[in-house]
């Protein structure tokens, strides 16, 4: 999958995207998705997250990283976030 984020573009395997996040399963598969550029300077930290298990959460990026797991729907992150104290 090709996916646009605030004038970048990301490609990621859509069965990955899928298994992490409601938002790409419910959309299934198919041509770019453009999400929205709110998301550009989180997104990436996202897809390391999709594909590692591993969330690079600090005091600084947290609400940005929460809000982007939410309008996702990446349950795994959402929780991780919720529970992060620094």
């Amino acid at each position: 999958a090709t996916l646009g984020v605030g004038g970048r573009e990301f490609r990621a395997h859509w069965p990955v995207l899928a298994s992490c996040s409601r938002f790409f399963r419910a959309r299934g598969p198919g041509g770019p998705v453009a999400l929205p550029d709110g998301l550009a300077d989180t997104f990436q930290l996202l897809l390391d997250f999709f594909y590692t298990g591993r969330l690079a959460l600090t005091a600084r990026n947290r609400a940005r990283l929460l809000s982007a797991a939410e309008q996702l729907d990446v349950p795994d992150a959402v929780a991780l976030c919720r529970a992060f104290r620094p």
